[in-house]
């Protein structure tokens, strides 16, 4: 299937597993799937069965996989509609983790070719056998390229303004939702590439040092490396940079 996919996985994930009790875990993980699906559902929410409020999925504009600290937005075909969903929910999703201080995340957005058919087979004892593999050419693509970033932040890959108009994509860039930055990679290589927002109309109360935050809330006693450093450098010049326009 032809699809336009986002890939994002958690920084310093690693540190967080192990400076974190068990329970706090939990609960940044509830708060991950709370950020995702307030992503995919345009913050459409109904009343659970406890009375408070939860996201209504029936309402999801894109797929979304959860997989230890990888997550995965995909669309179900490649149309303008299609496109301007894997936008918003990427900008809506990266924007919630800042906010809501959950995890400092870096992705890319991509278009190819993907396979997913799950399902699950129970045993006799209700034991499972659980499929979930999503496999192919457009999550390998922004796998990489996601994990070849320095900072906290999604840049756009061209393949996905492949067929899109140029109008459009001037629409997306006066709406504030893409712009363009010189975005940071390994081996101290910068690529001016169009990038979603850290900060958008519903998601803007953060401050420097919730990024900083961001970076260093799961650290425990331990010191901040070199990486951990680089990384929060460059997410801060971007955030900066933002604030400004």
């Amino acid at each position: 299937m032809e699809t336009y996919l986002a890939y994002f996985d958690i920084l310093g994930f690693k540190d967080f597993i192990y400076n974190t009790a068990q329970d706090e875990i939990d609960f940044k993980f509830d708060c991950l799937l709370r950020d995702s699906q307030s992503s995919i559902t345009d913050d459409k929410f109904i009343s659970d069965l406890y009375g408070g409020l939860v996201p209504d999925l029936k309402q999801s504009r894109v797929n979304c996989l959860h997989v230890s600290d990888s997550i995965i937005f995909w669309t179900s075909g490649v149309s303008k509609e299609q496109f301007a969903h894997i936008i918003d929910v990427s900008n809506d999703f990266f924007q919630c983790c800042c906010v809501n201080q959950t995890f400092p995340v870096r992705g890319c957005i991509v278009k190819g070719i993907i396979s997913f058919d799950p399902f699950t087979i129970k045993s006799q004892k209700e034991l499972k056998f659980i499929n979930s593999s999503i496999y192919g050419k457009a999550l390998i693509d922004a796998y990489i390229k996601a994990e070849l970033q320095e900072w906290a932040g999604c840049y756009i890959d061209k393949s996905v303004f492949e067929g899109i108009d140029e109008i459009e994509i001037n629409a997306l860039i006066a709406s504030g939702k893409i712009l363009k930055y010189p975005v940071p990679f390994k081996d101290q290589i910068v690529k001016e590439e169009f990038t979603i927002k850290m900060i958008g109309e519903k998601r803007d109360n953060i401050s420097e040092i919730d990024v900083q935050k961001l970076f260093t809330q799961h650290l425990g006693n331990n010191p901040i490396t070199t990486s951990i450093q680089k990384k929060l450098d460059n997410t801060l010049k971007y955030f900066k940079y933002i604030k400004q326009l």
